[in-house]
């Protein structure tokens, strides 16, 4: 749970410095235009498909430009978030990152994204987990970060179902030489050492119409948790990042611009990257499932059960003797783009292709040790006679989180470009996402050297004593994967076929109506691996659903005065349906004693009823205004919404006490049994009081964010009640930024003040 807190910042940069070394001058003059000219700054974004002034997009959006980047030292979206009204963030541990928008936060895991995330045109939302291992996105060389509010289907398509994330990256530039460098050095509290950051860009024009961009970066950030004997390691959540960006674009006229890009990321990651706490003495786990139960005699652990919750944040006391934590985070993106101007609309062509393969190994002992070292202790019900007390130490519960995707993306858009009262936009998608999740064939990430040979899942290989042959260790990891674990490995394979448009006409000068829609087919294929298997070729099932949804949008707009805008949104977005992969196992067992046994007959057809659940869709109504006043000086958005998020996917846990051999920790099962509400108010100032000083401030407050109905919480440490608050969903949000530009010698310098508020959730 993160708890309630405030972030302050107080940063004094020698702006002019740091640009001189960047060498474009636009940077520099961008922000500090602002404020010597004593008028806000017009921000220009393309969040629907063309180029608008945000004070005039009847929608709500926050947008971040490159000098708000650089001078405010945001570096991902891990420090993006908090100048954003509406958008949280939340890292359940390394590699995972989770984004919301207006609290649309899934109540259970399973299901798609609730945000979309893109790169230029690149879709490159995490699909795998549910929207838990989105990109970080390094904020060097764009040209500005764009945060869609509300859902946005209609022309984003699957996923964007709370809002969408815009990274807007700069195109090269023919007409000169240009280079870029930017270098940033921290110290992080309750961490050893410092981190640092580097950044660099070449523009090289290539010919009067041909030009390439390229950036470089690495970023080494130091940890905060320091593990405790036997192993006494500190600052063990470590995090190296390389990258690398080349854009060549060809501007073959004025009219036409053809480019290629390529971006490489390849992120190291140490770990653990959770704290869990132990105990000089045995102690009970709570229900959560939260504290682990062993001795690690010698150490400085002592303390009760009821004291858990007052130890060092900053130390974890897991403390194998083999396991190591870590892993990787690897992504390449691909993107060919064609922009033509015609004489009546701009044509846009998109082809892009996303690789990422993540692969991160925990001691997760909390999570498994108490149900997992009973059942052994028990000897595995009968089942596997290597099974007895004195085997399981439950010390080591092994999380591989290991996740892959391929995405192939095709995108045709036609934007109308005339002067004229009807204006529209056209377009064409197809998607097709094959991916991975689950466990690696072999022991790959540390562990005994006797493992190095062993084909089978390893999420339970650190549990035993060191003493333990390892054929028994062997015989039992394959009875607990048959029964706990099974088919570890699945292949999900995402694809959407859709036709969108929207068109919009003025009534009056004061008066304007959008109308939009999206028809998609979006299908979601699932093959679920044998136990210790992981392969396409011998599957323990394969299903899939397949949805035909309408996702339609309506806006009016009335502008009474010049800067002065009202507007009214209807939007919908969706997340397709799902396959319950916990129900392949089961059904297996269940189907070879059912002739027999009518109550194995009864569940057989309940899992059978429910192998796939339909996906489900959120509803928005929002009001909101946006005005410049006092002669440029002063600027605001407000916007009042109400999300009902319908046929919500939520798991449920099952058991089967009869047959206790086919769910001895029960079924987890997606169903569309739930229905949540997201109501609040979002509201962004920006002022120039006087010359060369900026004050921006924004918020969210969000009452309601609920769900209504109940959920498992094996893996929440919690079950979910109706009434609860949706996760990652914060009542209150709040930040406030204050900057004065001032010459320092032959520099200009800048300091500012940032400090950030968020409620507890």
């Amino acid at each position: 749970m993160r708890r309630a807190s405030s972030v302050y910042a107080l940063r004094i940069l020698a702006a002019g410095a740091a640009i001189a070394l960047a060498a474009p001058p636009a940077l520099a003059e961008e922000g500090e235009e602002e404020r010597a000219t004593g008028v806000v700054e017009e921000i220009v974004v393309s969040a629907t498909y063309r180029d608008t002034r945000l004070m005039d997009t009847p929608l709500t959006i926050s947008a971040v430009t490159d000098h708000d980047i650089v001078n405010k030292g945001i570096e991902d979206i891990q420090t993006l978030y908090q100048s954003i009204p509406g958008l949280a963030y939340r890292s359940n541990s390394q590699t995972y990152n989770t984004l919301t928008v207006r609290g649309i936060t899934p109540p259970s895991n399973g299901g798609g994204a609730t945000v979309g995330v893109y790169f230029d045109n690149m879709p490159i939302t995490d699909a795998t987990t549910g929207g838990l291992a989105q990109t970080l996105g390094p904020l060097f060389d764009l040209e500005r970060v764009e945060v869609l509010k509300g859902p946005q289907g209609t022309l984003y398509g699957e996923g964007a179902m709370g809002g969408s994330i815009r990274y807007i990256t700069k195109k090269p530039d023919p007409s000169g030489f240009d280079y870029a460098v930017q270098a940033n050095i921290e110290a992080i509290g309750e961490s050893d050492g410092l981190s640092y950051r580097t950044d660099g860009m070449l523009n090289v024009p290539l010919g009067d119409r041909l030009a390439a961009r390229a950036v470089l970066y690495r970023r080494d950030r130091q940890g905060i948790l320091d593990q405790v004997a036997p192993r006494s390691e500190e600052d063990v959540d470590t995090f190296l990042e390389d990258g690398m960006r080349l854009v060549v674009a060809w501007y073959p006229s004025d009219t036409l611009e053809i480019s290629g890009m390529i971006n490489v990321i390849d992120g190291e990651y140490g770990g653990p990257g959770l704290a869990y706490h132990c105990f000089s003495e045995s102690t009970p786990s709570d229900p959560g499932g939260q504290v682990p139960v062993y001795d690690l005699p010698g150490t400085i652990c002592e303390g009760q059960f009821d004291q858990f919750n007052r130890r060092d944040p900053y130390e974890t006391h897991l403390g194998h003797w083999h396991h190591q934590s870590g892993g990787y985070d690897e992504q390449t993106m691909y993107n060919f783009s064609i922009e033509w101007e015609l004489p009546f609309a701009d044509f846009t062509s998109s082809t892009s292709f996303f690789d990422r393969e993540i692969d991160y190994s925990e001691e997760t002992s909390p999570r498994f040790s108490a149900a997992v070292q009973g059942l052994v202790d028990g000897g595995c019900l009968g089942f596997e006679p290597a099974c007895g007390p004195g085997l399981f130490t439950g010390l080591g519960g092994d999380g591989l989180f290991y996740r892959a995707s391929e995405r192939f993306v095709q995108e045709f858009r036609l934007v109308s470009n005339t002067d004229s009262r009807w204006q529209w936009t056209v377009g064409a998608y197809f998607k097709e996402d094959e991916s991975q999740r689950g466990e690696h064939e072999r022991c790959h990430n540390g562990g005994p050297p006797a493992y190095d040979g062993l084909d089978t899942h390893c999420v339970l290989q650190y549990n035993f004593y060191p003493d333990v042959p390892i054929p028994t260790q062997q015989a039992i990891i394959l009875f607990l994967n048959n029964v706990i674990v099974p088919g570890n490995t699945d292949y999900p394979d995402l694809g959407e076929e859709a036709v969108f448009g929207e068109v919009s006409f003025a009534l009056s000068e004061q008066w304007e109506i959008l109308v939009g829609a999206r028809y998609a087919n979006v299908s979601y294929d699932l093959i679920v691996a044998r136990d210790g298997v992981s392969t396409r070729s011998d599957p323990v099932n394969e299903l899939g659903v397949e949805s035909e949804i309408f996702s339609p949008k309506v806006t009016l707009t009335w502008r009474p005065m010049p800067d002065f805008m009202a507007y009214l949104s209807y939007s919908q977005g969706y997340r397709p349906g799902l396959v319950n992969t916990a129900v392949a196992a089961p059904l297996v067992q269940l189907d070879a004693i059912r002739a027999t046994n009518p109550i194995a007959q009864q569940w057989y057809d309940e899992l059978k009823s429910v192998e796939t659940v339909e996906g489900d869709e959120t509803i928005n109504i929002e009001l909101g205004v946006k005005a410049t006043l006092a002669d440029g000086r002063f600027s605001f958005t407000a916007a009042i919404y109400s999300i009902d998020w319908e046929d919500t996917i939520i798991e449920l846990s099952v058991q089967i006490p009869e047959l206790p051999q086919v769910s001895i920790l029960g079924i987890d099962l997606l169903r569309n049994e739930g229905a949540a509400k997201s109501q609040g108010l979002e509201y962004e100032f920006r002022m120039v009081p006087m010359e060369n000083l900026t004050v921006n401030f924004g918020g969210d407050w969000n009452w309601t964010a609920e769900i209504d109905a109940a959920a498992s919480g094996r893996y929440l440490g919690v079950d979910i009640q109706p009434g609860n608050r949706l996760a990652n969903a914060p009542p209150y949000s709040q930040f406030l930024g204050v900057a004065y530009d001032f010459p320092l010698g032959n520099f200009n310098a800048t300091a500012r003040v940032d400090a950030y508020w968020v409620g507890e959730s």
